[in-house]
């Protein structure tokens, strides 16, 4: 996933946590704006589309769906809730074990050819997912 979130857009995603502390509930784009002093709410928009293309935020196309994903309470030094840890860990696991199963019957209906070029990468990001999801271990 993409990182490098400039200033602005780490101030924003900052403002975003602490009003869903705050209130509960998400801003709005146009509480944002007015936050930031963006006078145009596609200058709103702008920064929250890279948000999610950075991986930090995910949205819906309806009023207060936004939601900071782990990676971007990581980056904002929050402590992932663990009952959403544990669900991204289940999600994960189960896309890892799907992949898994359809690349060995893949294998054995093709007499020991594989589908490397189609199933190896989603696999591997399945599991990197998987993995990235667990504590440290400690030692």
């Amino acid at each position: 996933m993409p990182r490098g979130a400039t200033e602005r857009q780490l101030s924003i995603l900052r403002f975003v946590a602490d009003q869903l502390a705050e209130k509960g509930y998400v801003p709005t784009i146009r509480e944002i704006g007015t936050q930031f002093h963006i006078s145009s709410l596609r200058g709103v928009t702008v920064h929250l589309d890279a948000l999610q293309r950075k991986g930090l935020i995910e949205r819906a196309n309806l009023a207060r769906t936004m939601a900071l994903t782990p990676e971007g309470k990581r980056d904002l030094g929050l402590q992932p809730d663990p009952a959403e840890q544990l669900r991204m860990l289940e999600a994960a696991a189960i896309r890892y074990r799907q992949g898994k199963r359809l690349y060995d019957s893949y294998r054995d209906m093709a007499g020991g050819l594989s589908l490397r070029g189609c199933l190896e990468e989603p696999l591997r990001q399945a599991q990197e997912a998987l993995f990235s999801l667990l504590p440290p271990e400690e030692g």
